[in-house]
């Protein structure tokens, strides 16, 4: 191989690499919104999405994944940052659910569909929690659903992302859900919520 070859392969392979570390960490992007519930970003440790949409990285250690709770008091007003938790299986990031209700037999033609998709470590923007009774289908995991704010009431399964904005709202099961930078002692949904 010729000198400059090695050096358009080498500027290639540099060029290549930092397209990757890029569209990772463009990925995983800040939910910050310079809000006193903020959480340090650097926690987030899965972002690259494969070709076909599949999501693989390796599974985070528990203590990168399981609590992003803090001790300060949740604002006395929401919306409150909440992180999604846990929810790698095999080594693939299944995200959580997005749902139109929070309870198993919904009413409404749309009502057990799904409005999108969050992954692991993603922030969402919770306006309040109720227990619906509903275990989700997995009888150890509690009956607490929170209501998140959503950009769409349009049924999906992609991968969406909630911000304080949103003008809807869904359904998130509260297993997989931890406070992002407070307490997590925060409103009741009323019964029209």
């Amino acid at each position: 191989m010729k000198k400059g070859h090695k050096v358009i392969l080498g500027a290639a392979l540099v060029t290549g690499s930092a397209t990757i570390v890029g569209a990772v960490l463009m990925s995983q992007g800040s939910d910050s919104d310079g809000d006193k519930n903020s959480v340090d970003d650097s926690k987030v440790s899965c972002g690259a999405i494969q070709a076909g949409g599949n999501v693989t990285c390796n599974e985070p250690k528990a203590d990168e994944s399981d609590s992003f709770q803090g001790e300060e008091a949740a604002a006395d007003k929401g919306p409150w940052r909440y992180r999604v938790v846990n929810t790698f299986v095999d080594n693939r990031d299944e995200g959580l659910k997005v749902r139109v209700c929070n309870v198993d037999d919904c009413e409404g033609p749309d009502s057990g569909e799904q409005l999108g998709l969050v992954l692991q470590n993603h922030a969402v923007w919770v306006s309040c929690k109720t227990d619906s009774g509903f275990n989700g289908g997995e009888p150890d995991g509690g009956t607490t659903w929170y209501k998140v704010l959503w950009p769409s009431d349009q049924p999906s399964d992609s991968i969406g992302k909630s911000s304080r904005e949103d003008k809807y709202s869904g359904w998130m099961f509260g297993k997989y859900l931890s406070p992002a930078g407070h307490d997590g002692v925060i409103a009741e949904c009323e019964d029209d919520a």
